[in-house]
């Protein structure tokens, strides 16, 4: 049995807890990507955890949900 990249196992950790954080906020995607400027596709990547966010971008999703930066990390990461 072949064991996921650990990095691709924490970046999809992040996505799903972006997701939570997101739909917790009763946001759509389309409404994220028009409050943080992030493209709908590029946003959804992330989500997924096939796309490494970017510093900028993590910065932009804390100001968007009113959060700080260390909250878009789940504990387990």
């Amino acid at each position: 049995m072949l064991q996921q990249d650990p990095i691709k196992q924490k970046m999809q950790l992040i996505g799903r807890h972006l997701t939570f954080l997101r739909e917790g906020k009763r946001l759509s995607i389309g409404t994220v990507a028009a409050i943080t400027g992030i493209n709908e596709a590029r946003l959804q990547k992330i989500e997924e955890g096939i796309a490494d966010p970017l510093f900028s971008e993590m910065e932009a999703l804390a100001l968007g949900y009113g959060c700080h930066f260390h909250e878009l990390f789940p504990e387990d990461v």
